[in-house]
């Protein structure tokens, strides 16, 4: 019996093709997956890791500092309360989706900056409202990916 942890590389704890452990749990019915992740990781050096996770976000911070942008908000499922900044005119962004308006929006305290579709019906939704000088909102997300649809709550 081949090791279900390791098909291609030996037995991370006995070095053979078959070990005890996966012996274990393969009796107790657990799927390879579940072997692999109960499985003792080989010692990798953590240190490297997280100093290239930090840096990659400081040159994103700067990146975006650099255009004027905030750190992106994204909307999670559910409902949230966001303010809009009606001070800071909208931004025009450039995505692999089209062109997107960038909007300055406080959540939770926090300045952040949110992009949405010129021409999304959430989009003309929200300026009628801003036009109506209401700038607090709580937007309903629901669905993911191409199915994600957007709602406005409550405005006031």
């Amino acid at each position: 019996m081949k090791c279900w942890v390791n098909t291609k590389l030996e037995c991370r704890e006995y070095g053979k093709t078959t070990c005890q452990t996966c012996e274990i749990f393969l009796k107790n019915g657990q799927t390879t997956v579940e072997l692999y992740k109960k499985m003792p990781k080989k010692n990798v050096p953590q240190n490297w890791i997280q100093q290239k996770r930090e840096q990659l976000k400081q040159e994103r911070k700067t990146a975006m500092k650099e255009k004027g942008m905030m750190e992106l908000f994204n909307m999670p499922i559910g409902e949230t309360e966001i303010t809009i900044d009606t001070d800071i005119a909208p931004r025009k962004a450039e995505t692999k989706f089209g062109d997107r308006d960038v909007l300055r929006i406080t959540v939770n305290g926090s300045a952040c900056d949110w992009m949405i579709n010129p021409k999304s019906p959430l989009y003309r939704e929200l300026l009628e409202h801003l036009y109506e000088d209401k700038k607090h909102f709580i937007i309903v997300r629901s669905g993911l990916e191409k199915q994600t649809r957007y709602s406005i709550k409550k405005a006031w």
